[in-house]
């Protein structure tokens, strides 16, 4: 039992190396989150003058709101991307899928330690997001306001449940005969537009407001907003919405994993080359 611990910890360490040196191209790490935050800076910019300018500056919570939906976004998108882009480069490009897989290490933890490496991406994206905004639009964030608490389990659970996230984008990309790499941004870009990241669920359609209320990155990106701003805590936080939905998401996202990686070995479709 011991030398299997160890020998899963040495599999989440090489393979969040692996993730983070193939991601930054063996770059400086300040270089890469720089030019990894320019995009989601550069969209957050763009929006909030956007929203000031719609508003006239006279609607600061709606304002406060977005940004820190936009913010927590940079956690969604690069854990979820590092883990489908995992399988795209290990069976599309490098062709080394196949040894990952019959390696000691479970293929599962090495998935683990890939997705992991999107964190200080996501956690830098945040941050400097955040900030930013802050001092630029006065949205009114205070370090004296901040749960500190309550954001550190935000954080936590978002690497749960971005995780299983993860694994469903995965077990599909396994599973899709041509152009993987567009599975996971299409995902990702739906699940921007419905989880209340920039457009709160209830001026959606009835039938997407019921699909925003069952998915746990709603309610997930509304413990930040009361984590960070004393402007959403009129009412205590919901936490048995978060739970349940983050539970029955996570089961669903790793049965549909299960179910593809199991389809994709039967098919022979693990190391198959499905991309033009």
């Amino acid at each position: 039992m011991a030398i299997k611990n160890r020998n899963l910890k040495k599999g989440i360490y090489s393979s969040f190396l692996i993730g983070w040196r193939i991601e930054t191209n063996w770059g400086k790490p300040l270089s890469v989150l720089l030019v990894r935050t320019a995009r989601p800076i550069s969209s957050a910019l763009i929006l909030s003058f956007m929203y000031s300018i719609t508003s006239q500056g006279t609607q600061k919570e709606i304002l406060l709101w977005v940004m820190i939906g936009i913010s927590t976004w940079g956690f969604v998108q690069n854990q979820v991307e590092f883990m489908y882009w995992a399988i795209v480069s290990e069976r599309e490009w490098l062709r080394n899928i196949k040894n990952v897989i019959i390696s000691p290490t479970p293929f599962i933890v090495y998935l683990t330690g890939r997705s992991s490496a999107g964190l200080p991406f996501g956690l830098f994206s945040f941050a400097v997001i955040l900030t930013t905004s802050n001092l630029l639009l006065d949205l009114g964030i205070k370090l004296s306001n901040i749960y500190f608490h309550y954001l550190f389990l935000a954080i936590v659970l978002s690497f749960i449940i971005l995780f299983f996230l993860g694994l469903l984008t995965a077990g599909i990309t396994l599973s899709t005969p041509k152009y993987p790499i567009g599975v996971g941004e299409a995902l990702v870009g739906v699940l921007y537009l419905i989880s209340g990241s920039i457009v709160r669920p209830e001026i959606l359609p009835e039938v997407l407001q019921k699909i925003s209320l069952s998915l746990p990155l709603s309610h997930l990106i509304n413990l930040y907003r009361y984590a960070l701003s004393p402007s959403f805590r009129t009412y205590a936080y919901n936490w048995i919405d978060l739970l349940s939905t983050g539970l029955i998401f996570s089961i669903i996202g790793y049965l549909i994993y299960s179910f593809s990686f199991y389809r994709a070995r039967a098919n022979g479709k693990i190391d198959q080359q499905t991309m033009y």
